[in-house]
Order: C-alpha cells, then structure tokens, then sequence
C-alpha cells in the first residue's frame, strides 16, 4: 500500500494524500512522483504539483472498468486526518480491498492554503473538490470518483455529487436533515427514557451558570452547515443523482440527534431507501465524532463492504 503526499489547485496551494494499493502503483507516472520513505509497509512519495505537469497531455481513461477513487473531504474544521483519525482508518481500509482513495484538506483547512481564486457566491468546497478530481484526472487517467463526508463533509459533499458528472457513488455520514414531527416525538421519548437527559436536567438546576459556560464553549451545527436548501430541493437533488446512476450511502449516528429513524429520510425527502442505489442506516448509541475504536471499527467496514458490492474490482 502505497500513501502520497499531493499538490493541487490553481496554485499548487491545496494539499491531499493519496492511499492505494500496490497493484494500482502504475497509475502515478515515474516523472511525476519521487518517493521519500518506506516504512510500516507503506511506500511514501511526494508527487509533484500541478505547475510540473507542464505541457503534457492530459491522460485518458486507461480502463473503463477500473473502479472509481474515494474523495474524502474534511469533517468541519479537522484536518484531513479525520476525527480520531477515522479517515486515515478509511483510506488504508479501503486501499487493502483494491480501491484509491485520496484525502483533501479544502481551501483553508488543514495544510491548504485559503483560496484567493474564488468569487462571491461560490462554494469553494465544490470549487476544491473538482481540483481534486481534474489533478487525478491529469496523472492517472481517473475518471470516476465516490465522495464520502461527515458532518460539514458530507453537506459539502452532496453539493458536489449534485453538480458533479464525474461523482458516480457518495457516503454521507451524518449529513443533510430536516425535523419532521414523528422525529421531534421520538426524539422526546429518546431523551425521557435515557438516564443522561435527567442527570444534566438536574446539573443544569444545581449549576446552572456552569453548564451555561460549557454548553457556549462546544460549537453547534450551525457552524459548520450551510443548509440554504429546503428538503424538497435535497430530495429533488438527490433523485437527479440516482437518475444518473449514483450510488448513495447515509449512514446517521444517534449522537448526531438530527435523525432518530431510518424511517425519517421517507418523511424528510419522500424517498424510500432500497438495499441498491440508496441505502440509509441508523446507528443506535454511536456518537457523531466515532470516539470509540469499535465504532470506527464497525463504519469503516460497513463503507468498504459497500464499496465493494457497488464498485466490485474485476479481477484479472
């Protein structure tokens, strides 16, 4: 398995790391990488950016079978690692079953500098993510890509998959989602029958300035969603993308608190998940962020399982 440090952008200025599997090495052209290290069974290089591709021509599509590469983009203001790492876990995770897989820091996060490029009004997610794409495109000849977000990520995410051709498959975890009146009753018997709802009911009385002081300090969803769109355009969004063929994973935790039910993506978006192109899963006592190695464990499996039944790898 291989791990790669790339440059992309207008500017070279944005920064990912490429994870694939050594039968996948003879996409990266030898003039283009030049690799720094081994170690711990990974081959680590450093390909060159944008600026070094000079005139040359841009590469086709070397196999129209190959499998589409997983685009991870960051998960609010984290670096591209991942909430405890959970995108490091992903890449390797899939990289080991056969597939590519690269993760981003957008404009501004992590190791990637603010986009200056950028015009009032558009969506530098959307703008990055298509860097991305086109900078696999040129060194690899990779056409088709599956993008895969949490939280901010998976928001952002729909807004390139939605506009994106290129974007055939997409796991949203803990993304879009709209209160319904069977889930704002569910979500009140949730909270009474659960032994932590009572326990900060009692905190907040006995120390209600404290709890008041540490509630401010832990940022909402409001700081990291955009969700301009109203459910009847997600849902007119998300059928544009299984009209064309996408395949689509939602996967919600119950520490998210936006979705108390599989049930509830019918009622948000009048859309009835199958076991094909869209599927939705609810994970009962998983919090939002994967804290628990279990947790990450388990995801990480499902996303690779899915992976391979909806992008099998023909083997040779």
């Amino acid at each position: 398995m291989n791990e790669t440090i790339c440059s992309f952008g207008n500017n070279d200025d944005l920064v990912g790391v490429i994870t694939r599997p050594h039968e996948a090495s003879h996409w990266a052209p030898n003039d283009l990488s030049e690799s720094i290290a081994t170690q711990d069974g990974f081959e680590s290089e450093t390909i060159l950016g944008t600026k070094s591709l000079g005139q040359q021509t841009r590469r086709r599509p070397d196999n129209p079978s190959r499998p589409p590469m997983a685009l991870i983009l960051n998960a609010g203001v984290v670096h591209r690692s991942g909430p405890f790492r959970l995108h490091v876990d992903l890449a390797r995770a899939l990289a080991t079953a056969g597939y590519e897989c690269m993760r981003i820091d957008l404009s501004g996060l992590g190791d990637s500098a603010v986009r200056l490029d950028s015009k009032p009004g558009e969506n530098r997610a959307l703008l990055d993510a298509k860097d991305a794409m086109t900078r696999m495109a040129d060194v690899s000849g990779c056409d088709r890509f599956v993008v895969i977000g949490l939280c901010s990520g998976a928001y952002n995410g729909h807004k390139v998959a939605s506009q994106e051709d290129r974007v055939v498959g997409a796991v949203f975890l803990d993304g879009l989602a709209f209160p319904t009146r069977k889930h704002l009753r569910r979500r009140r018997w949730q909270k009474a029958l659960r032994f932590r709802f009572w326990r900060n009911a009692i905190k907040r009385r006995l120390i209600p300035h404290a709890m008041q002081r540490v509630s401010a300090d832990v940022p909402g969803a409001e700081e990291f969603f955009e969700a301009s769109e109203s459910a009847a355009v997600v849902s007119q969004q998300i059928q544009q993308m299984l009209d064309r063929h996408a395949s689509l994973l939602y996967i919600y935790t119950e520490g998210y608190g936006e979705l108390s039910d599989v049930d509830q993506f019918d009622e948000m978006f009048g859309l009835v998940p199958d076991q094909r192109s869209l599927q939705v899963e609810y994970y009962r006592n998983f919090e939002h962020t994967y804290r628990l190695s279990n947790h990450r464990e388990i995801v990480v499996d499902r996303i690779v399982r899915w992976y391979a039944d909806r992008f099998p790898i023909a083997r040779r």
